[in-house]
This record gives structure tokens, sequence and C-alpha cells, in this order.
């Protein structure tokens, strides 16, 4: 399997994939924890990749920096080997993919509530954590304005571009749903542009997202 291969095996798992031959690092930066850790990340990957073997895990822990890459930011991280040939799936393997598919049904109705915001509202989102490389996070969607970023207390940022002023929430005063913490983006259409933020990008991040976590049929 190659470093291509893996990397879309572990869309919405890992936000990065590097690679040493046939062994692979992934890591997923993040800002609140809420509950996920090393080893919850290292179970998905094993469910996305049968065969792989987890070869260490960790977790870093550094100031927040806006612009600056995962490896740079908090985040947890997975080393793990894929043999050359396919492996037989393992009991223990499919107890794990069976509780993760339970975590993609809450993921799938919190993805849906999103898409509600995007697609039917036409309200801008932003999450707290990497799920999909085309929906910005709070962390990354303001890299050319992140100077003029203010926190005005309990949660509430605000910052401007040359056309005008965005808003969002952080931290407790997100939303909560499906596992996922997000907020909405206030800015009008002028300021967006500036943000280089794509709504059309987002709806089919979002869509994807839904039919990837869309319960199976038994």
């Amino acid at each position: 399997m190659n470093l291509r291969e893996v990397r879309d095996k572990l869309s919405g798992i890992a936000d990065m994939v590097s690679a040493k031959g046939n062994v692979f690092t992934a890591r997923l930066g993040f800002f609140y924890t809420h509950g996920y850790d090393a080893d919850k990340m290292a179970a998905r990957i094993v469910a996305a990749i049968p065969g792989a073997k987890v070869i260490d895990k960790g977790e870093v822990w550094k100031p927040f920096r806006g612009g600056a890459g995962i490896a740079q930011q908090s985040h947890w991280w997975v080393r793990f080997e894929v043999p050359a040939t396919s492996m037989m799936v393992s009991s223990e393997l499919l107890k794990i993919a069976k509780s993760l598919m339970a975590e993609d049904e809450d993921a799938f109705k919190g993805y849906a509530v999103l898409l509600e915001y995007v697609a039917k509202k036409g309200t801008p989102i932003l999450t707290a954590q990497d799920i999909h490389r085309d929906i910005p996070t709070t962390h990354n969607f303001d890299k050319k304005y992140h100077s003029s970023l203010k926190h005005l207390g309990f949660g509430f940022f605000s910052g401007n571009t040359e056309h005008g002023e965005f808003t969002f929430d952080g931290g407790g005063a997100m939303n909560h749903d499906g596992g996922i913490s997000w907020t909405t983006l206030r800015a009008d259409d002028n300021v967006l542009r500036d943000l280089g933020y794509d709504m059309h990008k987002v709806e089919r991040a979002l869509r994807e997202l839904m039919e990837k976590a869309a319960p199976k049929e038994e």
C-alpha cells in the first residue's frame, strides 16, 4: 500500500500522513481533546487499514500558533506498519470495527446538523477538530488575518479583513453534535472571500463524510 492509498484510507482520521518505507506516521491536530486520544486514533487506523500494525503512538501538547503546521501544533500521532500483503482480519479487529460503527452513526448525525446550516441555511461553519481537508477549522481558516484576531471573552472571537469583521465561537461556547465541536462563522460575502471560505467545497465535504458514516445494513 503506497502513501496515497494510505492517505485516502485515513481521510477524516488523520490530518497528515508521512511514510518511510512501509512505516507510516499519521498525525491529527487538536485544540480541545473532547475525550479523544492517541489510543482511539490508533484503533480507527487499524479498523480503516486491516493488517496495519501499530508500532508507537503518543500525544504532543504545544502552545497555539495560528498558521503553524500540524506537527508544530498540539496533535496525536500514530506510527504504524502496513505489510506489503494484506492480512486476515482478527476477531479483535472486528470488535473494534463494530464499536467504531456506532461512533460513525453518531458522527453521521453531527454531519447532518452541519449540512443543514451550510446547504439549507447558507451559514458558514468551522469545526474545532479537522474532519475533512475542505472544511476549515477554528485553527486554520484565518491564516492571513490571524494577527487581527481578538478574544473578547466567554469564548467569543473577532477578527478583521480588508472588507470587514468576522466572528466565531471557541472552547466551551461551541456547539457539540455527534462528537463534533463546531461554530458558525459570522461574516458577509466579501469577508468570506477574503478568508478564502468556499461554501460549495464545505457542502461537498460534508456530503462525502455523511456517505462514509451512513449506517450500514447488517
